[in-house]
């Protein structure tokens, strides 16, 4: 029985990662902020928790997880002033 050998495509690159948050240890505290305009993700004594909190958080300022805001925006206030506005006096 002979076995033959294909060719194998090439392997797919890696993409660089990219960190998409700035470390910084201030007396003793590992803090993860973002690097564009110093939002603060999370902070911690343990490094790898630091670093941990930045990966899984996204800037609230610069980068909004929702682009069309103001449609959603727009369609609240339609709805709050269809349905009797706001509540001036507290229950």
């Amino acid at each position: 029985m002979q076995h033959r050998s294909y060719p194998t495509r090439p392997g797919t690159p890696t993409p660089p990662t990219v960190q998409l948050f700035a470390l910084h240890l201030v007396h003793g505290v590992w803090v993860a902020s973002c690097p564009d305009c110093g939002h603060e993700f999370g902070r911690s004594r343990d490094q790898e928790a630091a670093e941990r909190a930045g990966e899984r958080r996204r800037c609230p300022i610069c980068q909004p997880d929702r682009p069309d805001r103001e449609a959603q925006l727009a369609f609240l206030i339609e709805w709050i002033a269809a349905n009797g506005g706001f509540d001036r006096e507290p229950s």
